[in-house]
């Protein structure tokens, strides 16, 4: 097999646009550049991996920078990330490897893949466009070591975890894909019966307060991080309101005082994203608009890339994200194709830079549980285990085991042929295996 057919057959999650999926010798990469940089405040996965086992993030890079014929091999780390950087450059000074360290500001989002690409190239990535687009592939630390182990012959079967937040000692936790949440939160201390968790990051990560929710949600082959948090925090109110009492304050409360459209990282690199233009528009109304009218006065939400700095920065709370994601779901009903901006500009905004990680990390309540860089290293050990099969819209599951049957861990289990291959993250019995998932019994 060659290098992008042995990466799919191992199930390493590559075809998000951030790495090309199909590398023909004529495709070849001027850049590759593997990101370090924390995601969002508390996750952490990445900077924990970097400073843990540099030396093998450094093989990754050099390995796949081979592969793909870059020019030159990037790892960005974030500036206020010591022991992530000094790690990967005793690395890097140690294996003689042609890659070099690239210091980002402390920024969120800082790891946003456009925002990367122009800190370190100089080139713009057009709006809804790919890094392959300018001449660049971009991964993360987590999927450069999922390729390295491809290339040496592992399948894709676990996540690094970061575990943090209210808990007795923060981890980096080794968890079979489908797991429980619940189990890995609990690996960091007793879980308080009225503690709520974030899966993901304070920004964009998925809250859950039910104990049901909590106990059903398994780690997926895109989880990162747990935060866990007391239950009367302030993130908890966060995304209760609904949507129309979101869209009626609007109306009433928006000023228009742009900064929501300063700020935003897309807006700066010149993309056509204008959260405060349609939040006026809003205030006009959208009935009776025919599809060119609306695309005109809603066709920027298509670029949002979800990051949220607009809610932070909002000074009456609007949440502007939540109306551009409306707008964006009203584009997609009406099929409407709204036309890309292919020569971006730089606009000389904040949002070239976005919002401080402090500041960030205090406007969001979590300056108690920052800062510190120790986590504990361990393994999960898990019975059971259900695997969700993600898939493209309109694509088939071809099911390769049945229920009743016995796997190791690393046994391929379903595959839609193309890109997604799944494996099975332990030893054990099938249970029930459809074209939504498997679940596993030790």
């Amino acid at each position: 097999m060659n290098f992008v057919e042995t990466i799919r057959a191992a199930g390493v999650a590559c075809d998000n646009g951030s790495f090309p999926v199909v590398l023909e010798p004529e495709d070849a990469v001027d850049w590759l550049i593997c990101s370090a940089v924390s995601a969002e405040p508390l996750a952490e996965s990445e900077s924990c991996l970097s400073a843990m086992q540099p030396e093998r993030v450094v093989a990754a890079v050099s390995a796949i920078a081979e592969k793909v014929g870059a020019k030159k091999s990037v790892i960005a780390v974030r500036s206020d990330d010591g022991p992530a950087a000094q790690a990967l450059a005793q690395a890097i000074a140690t294996s003689h490897a042609p890659v070099e360290l690239f210091r980002t500001d402390a920024y969120y989002p800082a790891n946003d893949i456009p925002v990367l690409v122009h800190r370190i190239t100089g080139r713009l990535i057009a709006e809804r466009g790919i890094p392959a687009d300018v001449g660049c592939a971009v991964c993360g630390v987590q999927q450069a070591l999922d390729i390295l182990a491809a290339l040496e012959g592992t399948h894709v079967t676990d996540r690094y975890i970061t575990v943090t937040g209210a808990v007795k000692r923060q981890l980096l936790l080794k968890a079979p894909i489908g797991s429980r949440i619940a189990a890995c939160a609990a690996e960091a201390g007793p879980l308080p019966a009225d503690a709520c968790l974030i899966v993901g990051g304070p920004m964009r990560g998925k809250l859950l307060t039910a104990p049901s929710a909590i106990e059903a949600t398994v780690v997926s082959r895109t989880t990162e991080s747990i935060i866990v948090l007391p239950r009367d925090h302030p993130l908890r109110a966060r995304g209760k309101q609904p949507l129309e009492t979101i869209l009626r304050r609007v109306k009433s409360s928006c000023g228009n005082c742009r900064l929501c459209t300063d700020f935003c990282p897309r807006y700066g690199l010149g993309h056509s994203m204008r959260p405060n233009r349609i939040m006026q528009n809003h205030r006009r109304g959208d009935k009776g608009l025919g599809n060119d009218e609306f695309s005109e006065a809603f066709g920027d939400a298509v670029n949002c890339c979800g990051c949220g700095v607009c809610d932070v920065v909002c000074p009456v709370n609007l949440q502007p994200r939540r109306v551009n994601a409306f707008y964006r779901g009203g584009i997609v009903k009406r099929g409407i194709l709204v036309p890309r901006e292919r020569q971006p500009e730089v606009r000389q905004t904040p949002g070239i830079r976005g919002i401080e990680t402090d500041r960030l990390t205090a406007l969001l309540g979590l300056s108690e549980y920052a800062g510190s860089h120790s986590f504990d290293l361990r393994e999960l050990s898990a019975d059971e285990v259900s695997i969700a099969f993600a898939r493209k819209p309109g694509r088939n599951m071809y099911l390769i085991r049945s229920a009743g049957d016995h796997v190791e861990k690393g046994e391929l289990l379903a595959s839609d042929g193309i890109d997604f291959s799944i494996h099975a993250s332990i030893g054990g019995t099938i249970v029930k295996i459809d074209a939504s998932g498997a679940q596993i019994k030790a």
